[in-house]
């Protein structure tokens, strides 16, 4: 993922979403944003020999999202529906028929992370209140008259238990290694400012980038397959 994604893999990108089951969660193609990203595979049987290629190299190469503390950007870029590294059973009974979980999608068009990140956020909004059902916060008021939403107490509420779907390391929410990490690296600096014999360790594990950063190979790679995988994912 990323501005620096070749053009075909972007005619990848809707190849893989339209050839699934029948029955594939998200249901809606445009939520299917990346196999790798998401618990969703494609079937290969109408896909291009391509394609089908990268799919076996990945799966030769075992390859994974796999990072000590990936950076809130990063984080935040990974698709919501269907997360790779939420809990699968909860997140995908989340996604089912509900009149919330369809607002989401279809009135609100949240797709990332980030999206459902930063609409959660507007429970905490100054006025909103989060006991009614039917608060008259100049949040809500936009909600219900301009975009459309009948309750949005609930898709908040809804958004927020998406959210929880995800382990800590991959919820932008807490605290994280970047939140202290330069600050640790400044005090070692001027605790030994002025030492020529003393070399400071850089103890900073936040990986920091695009998607494709934090997406790992075991076993021996060759570089023409891995390559052709990074660039689509």
């Amino acid at each position: 993922m990323g501005p620096d994604r070749p053009w075909w893999a972007y005619i990848a990108d809707d190849l893989f979403a339209r050839c699934v089951a029948r029955k594939c969660v998200p249901s809606e193609a445009r939520l299917r944003i990346n196999p790798f990203l998401q618990n969703w595979k494609p079937t290969k049987t109408n896909l291009p020999d391509e394609l089908k290629s990268i799919l076996a190299a990945a799966k030769h190469y075992g390859l994974r999202l796999e990072a000590l503390a990936p950076a809130r950007t990063i984080l935040r870029q990974m698709p919501m529906w269907d997360h790779a590294q939420a809990d699968k059973t909860k997140i995908r009974t989340l996604g089912g028929c509900s009149a919330a979980t369809a607002c989401l999608k279809n009135t609100h068009r949240l797709v990332t992370v980030g999206d459902f990140e930063r609409f959660a956020m507007g429970a905490s909004e100054p006025g909103h209140d989060q006991i009614s059902g039917t608060c008259e916060c100049d949040q809500c008021t936009y909600m219900r008259l301009d975009i459309g939403c009948a309750t949005p107490s609930e898709c908040y509420a809804r958004a927020t238990v998406f959210l929880n779907t995800l382990p800590p390391k991959w919820d932008p929410r807490g605290e994280r290694p970047e939140d202290y990490e330069a600050a640790g690296m400044q005090e070692a600096r001027l605790l030994f400012e002025g030492r020529e014999d003393v070399e400071i360790f850089d103890r900073r594990v936040t990986m920091t980038g695009t998607i494709s950063d934090v997406l790992r190979t075991s076993g021996k790679t060759s570089w023409q397959d891995f390559d052709e995988i990074l660039y689509f994912s």
